[in-house]
C-alpha cells in the first residue's frame, strides 16, 4: 500500500512540475490530453509490451531447446517454475493485459487533465 501512496504521489508531482516549470506556454485541454498520451504510451510498452515480448522470447526458447541452459544461473526449481508458467499462461492473459493497459491509458490521460486544471486554477488539491 505504502509503494503505491508513494508511486501515485511521485506521478502527480512530476506532472505538476512539468505543467508548473516546463509547460508554461502549453497549458489547454490538448495539452493535458497528450501529456497523458505521453505518459501512458511509455508506461504501457514498458510495463505491457516488453513484458509481453519477454515472454515470447521465453516461449520460444521453451520450443527450440536453450531455455534451461541460457538460464542456468538460475536454481533449477526457479527455471522449472518459469517454464511451467510460461507453458501454462494462455493468450486470454495476454489480451486481460493488454486491456488493463488500454484501461490504465485512459486513467493517465484523466489524471494529467485533472493535474492540469489545478495548476491553471492555482488550486494545488487537484493534484492530491
Amino acid at each position: 500500500m505504502k509503494n503505491m501512496i508513494a508511486s501515485a504521489l511521485f506521478e502527480e508531482l512530476g506532472r505538476y512540475l512539468v505543467f508548473l516549470l516546463l509547460l508554461k506556454r502549453s497549458r489547454q485541454f490538448g495539452d493535458g490530453v497528450s501529456l497523458g498520451i505521453g505518459h501512458g504510451g511509455v508506461e504501457a510498452v514498458l510495463v505491457g509490451a516488453l513484458g509481453a515480448v519477454i515472454a515470447f522470447i521465453y516461449a520460444m526458447m521453451i520450443d527450440n531447446g536453450p531455455f534451461e541452459t541460457n538460464l542456468s544461473v538460475l536454481p533449477p526449481e526457479q527455471i522449472s517454475q518459469l517454464k511451467t508458467q510460461i507453458m501454462e499462461t494462455g493468450f486470454t492473459a495476454y489480451l486481460l493485459a493488454g486491456l488493463e493497459r488500454a484501461g490504465a491509458m485512459v486513467m493517465q490521460i484523466m489524471f494529467s487533465v485533472m493535474v492540469l486544471f489545478g495548476v491553471k486554477s492555482g488550486t494545488f488539491k487537484y493534484v492530491l
